[in-house]
C-alpha cells in the first residue's frame, strides 16, 4: 500500500468541521495529520473529535509539518 496523502487544515470552523474533515475521513488514501485554529481549547476538541494527532493555534506550523503533503485553507475570505 502506497503512503497516505497527509493534510493540514488551516481554520477548522463550520465549513472545515462540516465537510471537509468528515469528508477526508471517509477517503481511505488520506489522512489529515495537522490543524490549526486561533483558539487553543477549539483546536483541541476538533482535533480529538476527528483524531488528529497534531492542533496548533499558528497556522505556520500546519503548513511546515513534516507529514503535510496538502494544505486546505478553510479561513473566511476577510
Amino acid at each position: 500500500m502506497s503512503k497516505k496523502i497527509g493534510f493540514g487544515i488551516v481554520g477548522c470552523g463550520g465549513i472545515a468541521h462540516d465537510a471537509h474533515l468528515p469528508s477526508l475521513k471517509e477517503i481511505p488514501e488520506a489522512k489529515v495529520v495537522a490543524i490549526s485554529r486561533r483558539r487553543e481549547k477549539e483546536a483541541r476538541r476538533i482535533a480529538e473529535e476527528f483524531g488528529v494527532e497534531n492542533w496548533y493555534t499558528d497556522n505556520n506550523q500546519v503548513i511546515e509539518h513534516d507529514d503535510v503533503d496538502a494544505v486546505i485553507i478553510c479561513t473566511p475570505p476577510n
